[in-house]
Parts: C-alpha cells; structure tokens; sequence
C-alpha cells in the first residue's frame, strides 16, 4: 500500500461515496451531519501517515453498515484491499430475519475482528474511537447528561468497550503514538463522564424494585387517565416489562441507587386513537432533578429504542408540554379532548 502526495482522484472517488451514501444521516442525537465522523478518521489516518488505501477505507468504513452499500462496489472501484478493511470493521446489526441482534454480541464480535485482524484493520478502528470519545466528551460538557441517551447500554459500558479496544490496538500497534492519543481521549471521556452527572439512564427490567415509585407517580400525575385502576394495579403493570427491546419497554434514570425519572414506549395510550401506534408515554421527572436534561435523555433514549425497533413513526400526547417536545424534534399532529382536557397530538418520524 502506497501513501500518495497531493491531490488523489481515489481519495476524491471515496469521499464522494461517503458523502453520498451518509447524505441523510446525521451523527447520533444531534443535526451534525455524519459525514463529519468519517471525514475526521480518515483525517487522523492521513495525519499518522497511514497509506492511501487505509485513509480510504476510514472514510468507507460505515457505508456497508450503516447503508447497505454493496461491498462489491468497493471492490471495484477502490480494490480488494479497501474492501477487505470495510468488512472487517463492519457490524452484522440484523439477524437472518431482520431482528437487530443484541448490542453485547455485535461489540464483542467487533472486538474480535479487530484482534485477528491486520495492523491497518487496529488503525482504523482506532482513529474511530478517537473520534467518537473526544466527540462525546466534548459533547457531554457542553450538554449534560442528556448525551448519555444516545447509546445502547450507558456510558459505563461504552467507556468499558472503547478501553477494551485500546488494550487490542496497543497489542497491533505497539509503541505506536496513535494509540497513545487514544487511550488519552478515552480517559478524558472517562472524566469528562464523571464530571457532568451522577444520573444514568437504564432498562426498568433490570431495576424491577422501583415499580412502587413509578406508580405513584403515575397516579398523582396523570390517575385522572386511569379510572379504576389500583396502586396495586399499576405496580403490576409495570412489573410485566422485564423484556429488552419490545414493546411496552420502560426506561429509569438513576442517581446512585435512587429513581429519579423515567419514560416508556407502548402499544396504546388513548383509547379514542387506537389506530396511532405506538407511544412515548409516561415520562416524568421528580420535581427536584428537574431543568438538568433529564426528561430530554429519557426522551431520547425511548426515540433511540424505537428506532431500533425498526419504528418509523411515534406518537404522544400532552396537555402542556409542547414547546418541549417540539425542541426534541417532535411536531403537532391534532388538539383533540380527552378525559375533560385538551390534548395535543404530537409525533415523531425518524430520518431513515
């Protein structure tokens, strides 16, 4: 692999496939467009002196992923060696039949590509890191918490995965200073997590205990939509979403062991539009950990769940809560009464 000087009609060929196939694809919880990221590591690679060919692969390295661009065409027009780095820095996301597989097997999976695969495949992958944890530190000191909304499984366990990915890179790439950056950015994003907030967004399956809190809250906010139904009633109904990623699903934020909000999707929430389906409900925050981002990532995080459901379109409804729904993405659908109130419809359709 050759590194070149100057101008490369390759390296102009590539970017223009990125640009293209990213076009409508922005960066995880924020308009940035995602361009940016691939950009960047091919940047961090050219900077390192990688070849031509690596930088080329970072600017492809999340088309096929990401878009489904075919690998074929890779092959074609930038060799086998560019497309043999994409796919190996390439998550299987879906099974055989379309069901997005767990996010603990894909990380492992990838960690395991980059372990057994060549110095450059440990290259790219680091730049990627680099990338994406100087971002989200970044990020999250300008942002708060509501950050921590746009990964699967929390901070702890992405700061856990990118630390295992610096530990595979030194053993590629030993000595090499690109890896020393990394495992620099990944400590300023251990830091950078503990500076901004104690509170931590988490799947109610595995905080069970706290049904009794989210039923109270539930019946003094809103029992005036659940005539008939007991504490005892609701407690239940909470008690029944112990399954990861089905619908209904409820989310906690937590500060240390405390319960200090949380949000769900659901099949149903207004007997009069059954046809809408399904819906952000139940979001509510304790009064005394409000106006510090947590109603948005509990939000957010249920968007991100949806999405992941391969859900296109959710609904909500509100009373007074507009303004900051629509700040989060959301638009109105109707104003409609229900139960002796006006209600705003409101929705949510994800880009892709």
């Amino acid at each position: 692999m050759a590194t070149e000087t100057g101008y490369s009609e390759r390296y102009e060929r590539a970017l223009r496939l990125a640009a293209a196939a990213h076009r409508h694809q922005n960066r995880k919880g924020s308009d940035l467009p995602y361009i940016s990221h691939p950009v960047h590591v091919s940047v961090i690679l050219l900077r390192y002196g990688f070849p031509t060919d690596v930088a080329i692969a970072g600017l492809l390295h999340d088309v096929v992923e990401d878009q489904g661009v075919d690998l074929a065409q890779i092959e074609v027009q930038f060799g086998a060696c560019v497309a043999e780095l994409v796919v190996a820095l390439s998550e299987r996301k879906t099974d055989a039949q379309g069901t997005r597989r767990p996010w603990e097997v894909r990380k492992r999976e990838a960690l395991e590509h980059v372990r057994h695969g060549s110095p450059e495949v440990a290259a790219i992958k680091a730049a990627d890191v680099l990338h994406n944890a100087r971002a989200t530190a970044l990020d999250a000191r300008q942002n708060g918490p509501a950050v921590w909304a746009r990964f699967t499984r929390g901070p702890a366990a992405l700061l856990d995965h990118y630390r295992q990915i610096v530990q595979i890179a030194r053993a590629q790439l030993p000595g090499h200073p690109l890896v020393d950056e990394l495992a620099d950015a990944v400590e300023d994003l251990a830091q950078a997590i503990d500076e901004v907030s104690t509170v931590r967004i988490e799947h109610f399956a595995d905080h069970v205990d706290t049904a009794p809190t989210l039923a109270r809250w539930i019946l003094n906010e809103w029992g005036y939509l659940l005539p008939g139904h007991t504490f005892e009633d609701v407690v239940a109904m909470y008690e029944k979403r112990t399954v990861r990623g089905q619908i209904p699903e409820t989310f906690v934020a937590l500060e240390g062991d405390t319960v200090v909000g949380a949000a769900s999707i659901i099949e149903e929430d207004m007997e009069t539009r059954t046809e809408l389906s399904p819906w952000l409900a139940e979001v509510y925050v304790a009064p005394e950990f409000r106006r510090r981002g947590i109603g948005s990532a509990l939000v957010r995080t249920v968007v991100q769940e949806a999405q992941d459901l391969g859900v296109r379109r959710l609904y909500l409804f509100t009373p007074d809560k507009m303004a900051f729904y629509q700040h989060l993405g959301w638009e109105i659908l109707e104003r409609t009464d229900y139960y002796g109130k006006t209600m705003t419809i409101m929705s949510y359709e994800s880009e892709s």
